[in-house]
């Protein structure tokens, strides 16, 4: 499984528990610094 992959779980699950505002906010965050280094690589690399 590619982090990319966690990525749009953890989205999924997230989307139910937290605002609006904030899951924007962390969404943006993890896209403009995590996804881009790390969302082709295998969770078991990283």
């Amino acid at each position: 499984m590619v982090f990319a992959s966690l990525f749009e779980i953890y989205e999924a699950d997230k989307r139910k528990r937290v605002r609006e505002s904030i899951l924007k906010f962390k969404i943006h965050v993890i896209c403009t610094n995590i996804l881009t280094c790390f969302g082709e690589k295998k969770i078991a690399e990283i």
